[in-house]
């Protein structure tokens, strides 16, 4: 028994739309992340803008011990930044770049701090700002439905409360 013509043709349409682009356009075009997904990116891309200024201000300012912890964490802040294009690119999500009053008020606030608070004030604020990422991507790992970015959430969380510990024990 031969297989009818039009299940050819369909077979055919099948075999050249996988080895053409057009299977990346219809692989591309399934995301459709959710609320929560787009909220958490959203927020995260802004809170990670921040934290790589802040990071880098403590790594010219702070003393020896502070400066190595701000090394590290500008480090993996770069890295989740990376990693953020990366599930940006791979889910059709844009970033707008428009930091908030407040992210900015915190740049303000340390780069105005004087010199004998640097490392106070930036401890202060860190280990308050990270308190505030561990909720968020607490949240995000519980209530995230993109794979890719409760994986995201999962892979940093850890890594915030590690700095977390860090900054409390120089803090004390």
């Amino acid at each position: 028994m031969s297989t009818p013509r039009f299940l050819n043709q369909t077979l055919q349409l099948t075999l050249i739309i996988l080895l053409t682009g057009c299977r990346c356009e219809i692989e591309a075009s399934r995301f459709e992340l959710s609320d929560v997904d787009k909220s958490f990116l959203t927020a995260t891309h802004h809170t990670v803008e921040v934290e790589i200024q802040l990071t880098t201000m403590a790594r010219a300012k702070s003393d020896a011990a502070i400066k190595s912890v701000a090394e590290e964490m500008l480090s993996d802040f770069e890295k989740a930044m990376h990693d953020l294009q990366t599930i940006s690119a791979n889910t059709n999500f844009q970033f707008f770049s428009n930091l908030s009053d407040e992210s900015d008020a915190d740049v303000t606030a340390l780069n105005s701090t004087t010199v004998d608070k640097f490392d106070s004030t930036f401890l202060k604020l860190e280990i308050k700002r990270l308190s505030n990422h561990i909720t968020s991507y607490d949240k995000q790992v519980l209530e995230g439905t993109e794979p890719s970015v409760v994986a995201f959430a999962k892979k940093y969380l850890l890594r915030w409360e590690e700095y977390q510990s860090k900054l409390d024990a120089l803090d004390e």
